[in-house]
């Protein structure tokens, strides 16, 4: 096995997990009972898929290439608004569809790597293709709106509890990494 397709691999296999986390993550914050230790695991593995496939060096830019440079920019979005703004104001629903856009990505990252293995084996129907990609965009476009609507709408009181379980859930992780395993 080559270096490229090793990446590939594993870029494939991490796309695939990313999708099955996010879709509970994307279900967690619709009935508003999001983790904050989910959805660390979920933009960890999307950041990992998106950064291994910028890994190969060819001398054009491929399609998979762009959509994990966009995917790298909306995590960061994520995280931003997770982290540095705690969800506050507009960042509320910022974060909300940028998680679902990230899920998305990755969906489009896994077709265009099934799509370059097809095109070699069976016949290139691009036409398809595009068909089945403006499906998706209406479909997680149509659940990024809700999900934003959504999570904007839920009270402060529980806002301010899930964030401190954030903030105490993050404390307790790099406590418990300084100390390292309980025996």
């Amino acid at each position: 096995m080559s270096m490229r397709s090793g990446l590939i691999f594993a870029h494939v296999l991490l796309c695939a997990l990313a999708i099955g986390i996010g879709a509970r993550v994307v279900f967690d914050l619709l009935v508003w009972r999001l983790t904050g230790r989910r959805l660390a695991c979920f933009l960890r593995i999307s950041l990992a898929s998106s950064c291994i496939i910028l890994f190969l060096r060819l001398h054009e830019l491929l399609p998979s290439q762009k959509v994990a440079m966009i995917g790298v920019y909306t995590v960061g979005t994520v995280i931003l608004a997770w982290r540095w703004f705690r969800m506050r104001g507009a960042w509320r629903p910022v974060f909300a569809f940028s998680v679902v856009a990230v899920l998305y990505l990755n969906i489009v990252a896994l077709s265009i790597q099934y799509l370059d293995f097809t095109a070699v084996t069976c016949g290139f129907r691009p036409h398809l293709f595009r068909a089945a990609q403006l499906v998706l965009i209406i479909i997680f476009g149509v659940l990024g709106i809700a999900t934003a609507t959504r999570f904007s709408d839920c009270s402060k009181v529980w806002t301010k509890r899930n964030v401190r379980n954030f903030i105490r859930h993050s404390i307790d992780e790099k406590v418990q990494a300084r100390k390292g395993p309980v025996q």
